[in-house]
């Protein structure tokens, strides 16, 4: 290719570059984001093309998992797949991590058989006995048994020194481990006086669950009894299912019933006083009225009240009196008397 021509073609290409420069100002910045979009889609259609389906399930349900239940699911779903191994591990330190924090709480919900604590053990111990775990994993898994040791720690010399061989363990298979630090301190602390009497106290230690609202040491209220369940005694004397006091249908009080026991005093009789003069004040000699039957003006007087019952003696002296007295002498016969003591006067 001559000069000529190579000069020509550079002359053509530059042409073609000025004419577009304008267009490229314009819209370069939507074109670069086009072509990472592209880039993006084509790194997730490879990336998906490598995993399995099976990989891919175990991932999301993985990610969706929260509680020491959950967890044990998806490990048990996908065991053999490196998914369903950290779902193993994370099983394990949910387990623990609540049966730290319950020690503090809830005592036996911690230690009791098939507690907490024995779980996160169990779940540990599984994936320590497999030899296709990876190393990280495997160091995780060592310092979890190391800790579930250390917590069983009661200050007996059998769990101290149970606990000083896990951690042990984690310095033996991993000299350059990321808690190699703590696990030097844990083995020197163990062994000590100090920590084995505090062990030995914490262990004879019992809490009980507390009601989050109450302040500290403040008494539990009790249940308030349920209306549905309120009865009510029969001698309450109730007609609507409240109480007999409550009921105000009837303000006006009963009228009292008169005592048969009760004497009624006998009603003074005013013939029997004597009269008075109105012109020097001496007093007047009382006006003579017939006598009434015997016991008449008795049962006038006491009309309102319950008379006795008589006794066979007093029916007797009654019936002696009744025959001697005129039944006929009506009582309104004291009226013309007391007049005509008046006319005498």
């Amino acid at each position: 290719m001559s000069t000529s021509e190579n000069r020509r073609d550079q002359t053509e290409l530059e042409k073609a570059l000025r004419s577009t420069k304008p267009w490229f100002a314009e819209n370069g910045t939507t074109l670069i984001y086009a072509l990472a979009a592209v880039l993006a889609v084509a790194a997730v259609v490879v990336f998906m093309q490598r995993q399995s389906a099976g990989d891919l399930q175990a991932s999301g349900a993985l990610l969706l998992a929260a509680t020491p239940e959950e967890y044990h699911d998806v490990a048990d779903r996908f065991p053999e797949t490196t998914i369903g191994v950290w779902a193993r591990l994370r099983q394990g330190d949910r387990l623990l991590d609540n049966a730290v924090g319950h020690m503090f709480t809830d005592r036996e919900v911690a230690i009791e058989e098939d507690g907490e604590l024995d779980q996160a053990e169990v779940a540990y111990q599984r994936l320590a006995d497999r030899s296709d775990v990876d190393e990280q994993v495997r160091e995780r898994v060592l310092i979890g048994l190391a800790r579930v040791a250390e917590a069983r720690c009661d200050g007996e010399k059998e769990f101290t020194e149970a606990a000083v061989a896990a951690w042990q363990r984690v310095l033996d298979e991993f000299p350059d481990s990321i808690v190699k630090k703590h696990a030097e301190e844990r083995k020197a602390q163990l062994d000590t006086a100090e920590s084995k009497s505090f062990y030995a106290w914490f262990d004879k230690q019992d809490p009980k669950p507390v009601d989050p609202g109450l302040a500290p040491g403040q008494p539990a209220v009790p249940d308030m009894p349920s209306l549905h369940n309120l009865t009510i005694p029969e001698s309450a004397g109730s007609t609507d299912g409240l109480p007999a006091e409550a009921d105000n249908s009837n303000d006006v009080p009963a009228k009292p019933e008169a005592s048969s026991e009760t004497e009624t005093p006998e009603k003074s009789d005013d013939s029997t006083e004597p009269a008075k003069s109105e012109s020097d004040g001496d007093p007047k000699p009382p006006a003579e009225s017939p006598a009434t039957p015997s016991g008449e003006g008795e049962a006038k007087a006491g009309s309102d009240a319950t008379p006795e019952p008589a006794t066979a003696s007093e029916e007797d002296a009654g019936k002696e009196s009744a025959e001697s007295t005129s039944p006929e002498t009506p009582a309104e016969d004291s009226k013309p008397a007391a007049e005509d003591g008046d006319g005498d006067k």
